[in-house]
């Protein structure tokens, strides 16, 4: 039976990978919190009013927010969903439907707060008379929001695929082909990110691209680059809602599919 085990290779070790176990959970969670960060910067510019506006009913509006502030309950939580557009380059997989969520309750939304219809419940549109100004605002902030999922979600997918026995054993490996990584891991680690300042050539003689990964590599160093240049964002600060994206299934050039980051 000892013999079985053994030939079975149940206590030999994993084949190695540049991340594993914390390591692995670690990039990946600096990866969220990226687009996190991102996603707080444009939700700055929401504001319930207009979403009530954009959103609810002409004759709705009011009675709405009378009642959500006469409720003595601070626990009632109210979600609206609104349905988005996706940017002409984002390709989507099928019977996917694209929805920003907005979240509140008293304590965050306080007297502009409302009750949430029905109707606003799974998939709420613009309203004929609202002000085309705050269409085109909010046009743009839930596109922007939509390309933070796609590309942080092309992020985590080229990870993913580099991060593969074979593929880039070793930290230094993946810096080689993959210089975003350094960035990332200096989100929970300065001092191997000091280690991957330099691409290793000695590295770079065994590292490896997945095919599918190829056209993705420049694009996703340069997403991760970008949010360098935020700077550090502040969380803490209190906002009348929370902005969440669905989560949606995206396609790859090659009809791959990879989740977004949410």
């Amino acid at each position: 039976m000892s013999w079985g085990r053994r030939n079975m290779g149940s206590n030999d070790p994993p084949p190695p990978r540049a991340f594993m176990g914390s390591a692995q959970n670690n990039v990946v969670a600096a990866i969220s919190r990226a687009a996190a960060e991102q996603r707080w910067m444009v939700t700055r510019e929401i504001d319930m009013n207009e979403i009530r506006q954009l959103y609810i009913r002409s004759e709705h509006r009011e009675p709405l927010r009378l009642a959500f502030s006469e409720v003595e309950f601070n626990s009632i939580d109210q979600t609206l969903n609104a349905l988005v557009g996706v940017p002409d380059d984002v390709r989507l997989a099928d019977n996917q439907v694209p929805v920003v969520q907005y979240e509140w309750d008293h304590n965050s939304a306080g007297e502009s707060g409302f009750f949430v219809p029905k109707y606003a419940m799974k998939g709420a549109t613009f309203q004929p008379d609202a002000p085309q100004e705050l269409v085109e605002k909010y046009q743009s902030i839930n596109e922007r929001l939509q390309r933070i999922s796609w590309e942080w979600g092309l992020v985590r997918y080229v990870f993913n695929g580099l991060n593969k026995n074979g593929w880039c054993n070793t930290a230094p490996q993946m810096r080689f082909v993959w210089p975003a990584i350094r960035h990332l891991v200096g989100r929970f680690d300065s001092k191997l990110e000091m280690s991957l300042v330099d691409a290793s050539a000695r590295a770079g003689d065994k590292a490896r691209v997945p095919p599918e990964l190829v056209e993705y590599m420049v694009p996703t160093v340069n997403i991760v680059a970008r949010s360098l240049l935020i700077g550090e964002v502040n969380m803490n600060e209190k906002r009348p809602c929370v902005v969440k994206m669905g989560g949606l299934f995206y396609l790859t050039n090659n009809g791959e599919q990879f989740e977004a980051v949410t």
